[in-house]
């Protein structure tokens, strides 16, 4: 991608997604649209993807891809890339562990899933060990990456975000864009196996930052409530 950017919706009401795209679409009159809340993918993702065109003084034309969806939509999705990052798949990609989508595809319905279908989900759980090798995981990142992100003394809102197979979290704060590229670039040619975002955040707190790339900084997740519910049940 060029460029995109992410709404995400604490609310939980579907409608709230659509007022939100009729008042982007007002400001960018030229887009395209797909509608993944009506029809999700086959793998279960939901979302409302909105492509426009941005054009400004400094810039050429581009076409940005906003994805706009809510809070449920966004923590199943990042679990997909924990799930590829910690097993080494590409789920995400459609490729990878049979087993592991069909675990993700029943997550993705959670809510809605009968007694049998509770069981199918929770015995692959278990044979595949997620909730435990998620849970150390982050257990093991929390503090390496609170640390981390206090120890940034440089002003700026431009993020290099790294989480590495080795399931350890950098993040790297920059004032101008083309520092962050850099750093973006370096790292990525130094590591291909790592997942690594450079991202805008305007005045990010940790705890925002924690749950829009929990995929990068893997210290907290609704996962963890989801499935313990389920397991009660």
């Amino acid at each position: 991608d060029i460029a995109g950017c992410r709404c995400i919706l604490l609310n939980e009401d579907e409608e709230k997604i659509y007022t939100l795209v009729e008042s982007l679409k007002q400001d960018f009159p030229n887009n395209k649209s797909n509608d993944y809340l009506k029809e999700a993918k086959k793998d279960g993702y939901k979302s409302f993807h909105l492509y426009v065109d941005t054009e400004s003084e400094n810039f050429p034309k581009r076409k940005v891809e906003i994805q706009i969806r809510n809070i449920k939509h966004h923590n199943w999705a990042t679990l997909v890339e924990i799930i590829d990052l910690l097993y080494a798949q590409k789920i995400k990609e459609g490729t990878g562990s049979d087993e592991l989508k069909d675990f993700l595809k029943l997550f993705s319905e959670k809510d809605n899933l009968s007694d049998s279908e509770k069981f199918d989900l929770i015995k692959l759980g278990e044979k595949h060990e997620i909730f435990q090798n998620i849970c150390n995981v982050f257990a093991n990142n929390y503090l390496n990456v609170r640390k981390n992100w206090a120890s940034q003394k440089k002003t700026g809102n431009y993020y290099v975000i790294e989480a590495g197979r080795e399931m350890q979290t950098t993040i790297d704060k920059f004032k101008d864009f083309e520092e962050a590229e850099k750093s973006y670039y370096e790292k990525y040619l130094g590591n291909r196996e790592s997942n690594i975002v450079l991202t805008y955040i305007k005045n990010a707190k940790f705890e925002d930052i924690s749950i829009a790339y929990s995929n990068y900084l893997l210290v907290v997740h609704s996962f963890f409530e989801d499935y313990i519910s389920l397991l009660e049940e």
